[in-house]
């Protein structure tokens, strides 16, 4: 009996170390080379923003042209209420540019542009030979708001309200920013109005200090 009992214990002893004991199975999520390859290339094609600097012949921070352009006596049309600024109209007289003077440029050297719909425009302001304003990069009014993101990219910031989208460009990374070390200005924006869909106004620039 005693013979018995011992070879039972080790029987079932043998049967209990067998017994199946399921692990949970703990899976990595890897991204095949070739897709993590197409996401990095997809990431790098994104379309960077690049500042423009020039607006019917005229270019920021720069004098030259400007005489032919707007006048040698522009600095003496310059109205001083906020930033001294001056307009001038489209050939068809339907847009306006006004251009703003920063205190401390020098002469004949202006830091923002602003392109809109001319509204009561006087008629002491001073007509240009073009019946758009456009920037070097094709900016102007009218276009939808998927051209100008595919020629500027995705903007930093939006703004809705009352039917109207802004878009905003900033660049302010003086460190590490070629374009604000070579014009030595700390923060450059550009802001892009619209209005069902379509651009309505413009203002791009050097914000002042």
């Amino acid at each position: 009996m005693r013979q018995f009992i011992m070879t039972l214990i080790g029987i079932l002893s043998i049967a209990t170390s067998c017994k199946y004991e399921p692990k949970e199975r703990e899976e990595s999520i890897t991204i095949p080379k070739k897709v993590e390859h197409h996401l990095s290339k997809m990431d790098s094609l994104k379309k960077k923003f690049k500042p423009d600097t020039t607006i019917a012949g005229i270019v920021l921070l720069n004098s030259k042209n400007v005489d032919s352009i707007l006048g040698n006596n522009v600095m003496e049309r310059l109205v001083h209420k906020g930033l001294p600024n001056t307009s001038v109209v489209s050939k068809d007289s339907e847009q306006q540019l006004t251009i703003y003077f920063h205190p401390g440029n020098g002469a004949k050297e202006f830091s923002e542009f602003h392109v809109a719909h001319a509204v009561g425009t006087e008629k002491k302001e001073l007509v240009m030979k073009e019946n758009e304003f456009k920037t070097e990069s094709g900016i102007k009014l009218g276009i939808e708001l998927a051209d100008l993101k595919a020629i500027k990219g995705e903007p930093h910031s939006i703004t809705n309200m009352d039917n109207v989208t802004v878009l905003h460009y900033r660049i302010d990374d003086f460190e590490t920013s070629k374009f604000l070390k070579r014009y030595n200005m700390p923060v450059y924006y550009a802001d892009y109005e619209f209005s069902n869909g379509h651009l309505r106004a413009f203002k791009f620039g050097f914000e002042y200090p």
